[in-house]
């Protein structure tokens, strides 16, 4: 009984001495230990910027030595989906991204190698003309395809069987003056700076189906690979340019 009653007198004693927090904002915290107000400061929150272009991004970076007064403590990393400088003294990783998507018709072509959609006529030319921006030159020939379907019935009579069956015979006029290929010639990005960049050729395949009147469309196999690999080396030649030489430049994530 004993033993309890001090355990609780020695918990009573220390609840009293903690701290009570009074208030906080930003950078500091009050507290009351025992009836002094005690100032305690804290650290600002991590930085989280979002910019819109590559030079906004150089331009950050390069002011964290300015601020933070501690030069090449910084490191910049480019991904095909977003390019971060990243700033590490130790206590703080204070960040600044740039995000990057792929281009409508980029996007659509990364969607064909992924899904292997096949088209009926109007909208396969819809495709070519709006979404891939293709010349209506090479679409043309593409307008004037004709589908056609035959269904023959044929009969054989042998050793007292009758047997009757039905021979379907598909066509398409006009497939002769279709291409085999196309280059498609689009942005690999869509922000500010990347898309009025010289834009990427990628080679793609075109199957015509006749027996359902469908059109295929689908990447040359590595080809999507080795545009964003472009473009990401596009990334990389310019960040070199624009930070200063030796600096921490990779290609990844942090």
């Amino acid at each position: 009984m004993i033993e309890k009653a001090l355990q609780f007198l020695v918990k009573t004693a220390q609840a009293a001495a903690a701290p009570t927090l009074v208030c906080e904002d930003d950078r500091t915290a009050r507290y009351d230990a025992g009836g002094t107000i005690v100032v305690v400061p804290k650290a600002p929150a991590l930085a989280n910027h979002h910019v819109r272009s590559l030079e906004d991004l150089v331009a950050v970076v390069l002011a964290f030595d300015e601020y933070y007064g501690e030069p090449s403590r910084w490191s910049v990393w480019h991904a095909p989906d977003q390019v971060i400088g990243v700033f590490d003294n130790g206590d703080r990783r204070d960040v600044v991204r740039f995000r990057l998507t792929f281009a409508e018709s980029f996007a659509a072509l990364v969607a064909l190698e992924c899904e292997k959609p096949v088209y009926i006529q109007s909208d396969f030319i819809h495709l070519l003309d709006v979404i891939l921006g293709v010349d209506k030159a090479i679409i043309a020939p593409f307008r004037k395809l004709d589908w056609r379907t035959q269904i023959q019935a044929s009969g054989e009579v042998a050793a007292g069987r009758d047997r009757m069956g039905k021979e379907i015979t598909a066509e398409v006029a006009g497939v002769s003056a279709l291409p085999n290929d196309l280059l498609i010639q689009t942005a690999v990005y869509r922000e500010k700076g990347e898309r009025c960049l010289l834009p990427m050729g990628v080679r793609c395949v075109i199957r015509t189906h006749p027996a359902n009147e469908r059109i295929a469309i689908r990447p040359v196999p590595g080809e999507i690979d080795t545009a964003i690999e472009l473009a990401q080396g596009s990334i990389r030649q310019r960040l070199e340019e624009m930070l200063p030489e030796g600096a921490a430049i990779f290609y990844g994530s942090p």
